[in-house]
């Protein structure tokens, strides 16, 4: 919720001044002084900011607040595998959804129409305690997703078919014999 409060164009990402300014207003409201300065605070987003792109997406905001003890490896991995698994297990539904927002027929959608595609499976679950996908996670999904640099479009059968699912457990040994 903070994040996406914090975001004020909702465009999925935070500028460091909406980081800097959303991290000043939570301290205010908690009753927290940390003395640091308006350029302090934007030091402090750029931190945040990993890739140096002068924005923070969802994954790099996550990470920098990570509680001790939980590896940012293993922390991306689950969130990755749980979308993926989500995604593969209800790509019929979302074929659908993509197909209604593709009057044209031609094979592809905006970033706005995919994500609502995502939200309407979620939405379809019921309550929002079930959701398929959480809003955040969908953020992550469309950040991560290449769109044509060009038009904004992406080709939604070749997104859905990118979702495979593959046991990487070990295998038992087998009798000997």
């Amino acid at each position: 919720a903070f994040f996406k409060e914090a975001d004020a164009n909702g465009n999925g990402l935070l500028s460091l001044q909406e980081l800097a300014g959303a991290l000043s207003k939570l301290c205010d409201a908690a009753g927290v002084d940390l003395e640091l300065s308006r350029k302090e605070m934007l030091e402090l987003a750029r931190w945040v900011d990993v890739s140096g792109e002068g924005q923070v997406n969802y994954l790099e905001f996550i990470s920098s607040f990570m509680p001790e003890g939980l590896t940012s490896s293993t922390f991306h991995a689950d969130v990755m595998e749980s979308i993926c698994t989500t995604i593969w297990a209800n790509k019929a539904a979302l074929l659908r959804g993509c197909l209604c927002f593709d009057s044209s027929h031609s094979g592809k959608i905006s970033r706005e129409e995919l994500g609502e595609a995502l939200l309407a499976l979620s939405s379809a679950a019921g309550d929002a305690s079930s959701a398929l996908l959480t809003e955040e996670q969908v953020m992550i999904l469309l950040d991560h997703t290449k769109f044509n640099s060009q038009t904004g479009l992406v080709r939604y059968r070749r997104f859905l078919d990118s979702f495979q699912i593959f046991d990487n457990a070990p295998t038992a040994p087998g009798p000997s014999g």
